[in-house]
């Protein structure tokens, strides 16, 4: 997979709509399988706060409010984990020479 394609892929996880995330459009939701292996790498390498707000926003489609109030953090506190772990993700699938 492209850097390119990769950044799209994080853009789609990245937008938000009234706090929730959009669905990323089919093309760049079926990545290859070297992507998927290096997004799991990159998940269980993980702080353990960021894989768990990156879990409930991206697969159980939660909103900032509702992660913030099953984990105990604030809106603003939601926002930088999930940031942190999108960054996380973005330079574990972009090589160690950080092209």
């Amino acid at each position: 997979m492209t850097r390119s394609s990769k950044i799209g892929v994080l853009r789609g996880v990245w937008r938000a709509r009234g706090r929730r995330l959009s669905p990323i459009p089919p093309a760049i939701a079926a990545p290859d399988t070297e992507t998927l292996n290096c997004m799991r790498a990159a998940l269980e390498t993980m702080d353990e706060m960021q894989r768990a707000v990156f879990e409930r926003a991206r697969f159980d489609g939660l909103d900032y409010q509702q992660i913030g109030a099953q984990l105990g953090l604030t809106i603003r506190e939601v926002e930088r984990h999930l940031a942190s772990a999108l960054l996380h993700i973005w330079r574990h699938t972009d090589g160690e020479a950080g092209r």
